[in-house]
C-alpha cells in the first residue's frame, strides 16, 4: 500500500525549514506549528540534560514522566536557591560535587539503618538546622 507524501516549507526565525509527511489531515500551518512544538520540547530536554544530569527516563508512561518531570524541576530549583542563599553564585557542577562530598563526610558516621522514616526525617532537620547555625 501507498502513501502519498508532501513536502511542506515555512520559515521560522530566517531560517527555511522543509518537512515531509504523510499527513494529508493537516493543513501546512498545522504541521508548522507541530514542527516547531517538536523543537521546543527537543530545547527543553537539552536544557533538563545539561542542568539536572537527567540522561534517561525512569518510566515510559505519562504519569511517571510528569513525575520525574518534576521531581527534576524542585530539585534544581532547590539548587538554585541553596547555591544563591550559601554560595551568591548559580549552581556548577564543581560547586555541587563539593556539597556532595560535604554531605558525604557529614553522613559518613551516622548508621541510618536504625531509624525509621519519621526518625529519620528529624534527623535530616536537625544536620540542617545544626549547619544553618554554624554559618
Amino acid at each position: 500500500m501507498r502513501h502519498p507524501l508532501f513536502l511542506i516549507g515555512f520559515k521560522s526565525r530566517g531560517t527555511v525549514y522543509w518537512v515531509v509527511t504523510d499527513r494529508a489531515d493537516l493543513t501546512a500551518e498545522q504541521i508548522a506549528f507541530i514542527f516547531a512544538l517538536k523543537w521546543e520540547i527537543e530545547t527543553f530536554f537539552a536544557w533538563w540534560k545539561k542542568h539536572l544530569q537527567v540522561y534517561h527516563l525512569i518510566s515510559r508512561n505519562a504519569h511517571g514522566l510528569f513525575l520525574q518531570l518534576l521531581a527534576g524541576l524542585v530539585t534544581y530549583l532547590l539548587l538554585v536557591l541553596y547555591f544563591h542563599q550559601r554560595y551568591k553564585e548559580r549552581p556548577s557542577l564543581r560547586r555541587l560535587r563539593q556539597v556532595r562530598r560535604q554531605i558525604r563526610r557529614e553522613t559518613a558516621n551516622v548508621d541510618l539503618t536504625r531509624y525509621n522514616s519519621e526518625r529519620l526525617l528529624w534527623l535530616i532537620c536537625l544536620l540542617y538546622y545544626h549547619r544553618k547555625a554554624n554559618s
